[in-house]
């Protein structure tokens, strides 16, 4: 995290919060405890303000019992959430994936931006916007 904190802040791009996604299911560890939620880091430029004053920084929306595109795929509903209450410009999503993150850019009609260094999960990610952009 401490890598991500100096990289955002020499862009000026400071992390404002982190959140909890209470993802309502248990999920995966072999020892410890099994963990329900996941960590959303989220980075503003300047003149970024949520609106909605009245939204805590825990945010429940379930998980994907079945992930067809990438192990860690979340979903769609979440991101939409996400960018209709904070994405008021650009988005870079870092950890692209199977590109969620940029499919709800391209529903909401925001500017996204992706980054994903696995070729096979940025073809997938490719073909899911071709798809989104097609069937508009």
């Amino acid at each position: 995290m401490a890598t991500f904190m100096r990289a955002s802040c020499s862009l000026d791009w400071p992390m404002e919060n982190l959140l909890v996604w209470n993802k309502k299911h248990l999920g995966t560890n072999t020892y410890g405890f099994r963990p329900v939620y996941e960590m959303i880091a989220l980075f503003r430029n300047k003149g970024f303000k949520v609106e909605n004053r009245a939204l805590g920084d825990v945010i429940t929306f379930p998980r994907l019992t079945r992930k067809p595109n990438h192990p860690a795929e979340k979903p769609l509903d979440l991101l939409l959430f996400l960018l209709e209450t904070a994405g008021k410009d650009n988005v870079l999503d870092v950890f692209m994936g199977s590109g969620t993150t940029l499919l709800a850019c391209q529903y909401l009609g925001l500017s996204g931006t992706g980054i994903e260094i696995n070729d096979k999960y940025f073809d997938i990610a490719c073909q899911r916007l071709q798809d989104a952009i097609s069937k508009q």
